[in-house]
């Protein structure tokens, strides 16, 4: 049957309630959608909403005889998608990190076990990974998909919260670094019930995390160049406060005038 009516409340049946997680990878996501989800409230945690980096990450799984299946991540950004597009109201939920912790977890997120130890291969790596690329996330996928220019949006940088409304969008964004009993509170009254976060997915507790702690020690000495584009984000301009940012430059040796 073709008949688009149809169609629409097919899906409609059988999305979950509208709540999406959406943020850019390496936030520390898994733990604010799992209290979600332990609170019995139906969520999709995801880092793609935009239609054509959906289509693009589709096709090339399709190409790839590595992937005979599609992912569960792309198959809950294709449930997210339709859920934004289907739905009358949607809350988003989105998380803030500073840019070089975040793009440093990115690198070792998909760190192989043989460069364990090999802080110049690894120092490699991160100097291939775009330093601004929270902001490419920001400027192709987050803002086209919510429909809301957070770049030019009047807000307070020394708050830890932001809220955001677009037509059927109830947007909300917290930093990730929020003490996680105040992201509690700030979460559960968006949602309007109580959740209780429990950190997970922590790269302490990884097999690279001894690896991870000593690059980050010295990140300010062998990567003080990346560390210096990471802090030119634009979003770590516009969310963070000068005192923010001048306290993170601070973690790896750098000082900020403004």
């Amino acid at each position: 049957m073709d008949d688009p009516d149809f169609l629409k409340k097919t899906y409609m049946q059988t999305t979950f309630a509208p709540l999406i997680l959406y943020t850019m990878g390496k936030v520390a996501s898994s733990s604010v959608s799992n209290a979600i989800l332990d609170a019995g409230i139906g969520c999709y945690d995801v880092h793609f909403l935009a239609q054509d980096r959906i289509t693009s990450l589709l096709q090339s799984f399709f190409a790839n005889d590595d992937f005979p299946i599609v992912p569960p991540h792309m198959i809950r950004s294709l449930q997210a998608y339709n859920s934004l597009r289907l739905n009358k109201e949607v809350k988003v939920i989105s998380l803030l990190r500073e840019p070089v912790s975040r793009n440093v977890s990115s690198v070792f997120q998909n760190l192989p076990k043989r460069l364990a130890g090999d802080q110049e291969a690894i120092l490699e790596r991160l100097r291939s990974n775009p330093p601004h690329w929270p902001d490419v996330w920001f400027e192709t996928d987050f803002i086209p998909s919510m429909g809301i220019d957070v770049f030019n949006a009047d807000i307070d940088p020394t708050k830890d919260v932001f809220r955001f409304r677009n037509g059927k969008i109830d947007l909300l964004i917290v930093k990730s670094q929020t003490a996680d009993r105040r992201k509690e509170a700030l979460i559960g009254n968006f949602l309007g019930t109580k959740i209780s976060i429990t950190r997970e997915n922590d790269s302490s507790d990884k097999w690279y995390g001894e690896t991870y702690s000593e690059v980050m020690a010295n990140l300010g000495v062998i990567g003080s160049e990346y560390v210096e584009k990471c802090l030119n984000c634009r979003y770590f301009k516009k969310f963070y406060s000068l005192e923010e940012r001048r306290q993170t430059a601070a973690l790896y040796g750098h000082t900020l005038s403004a």
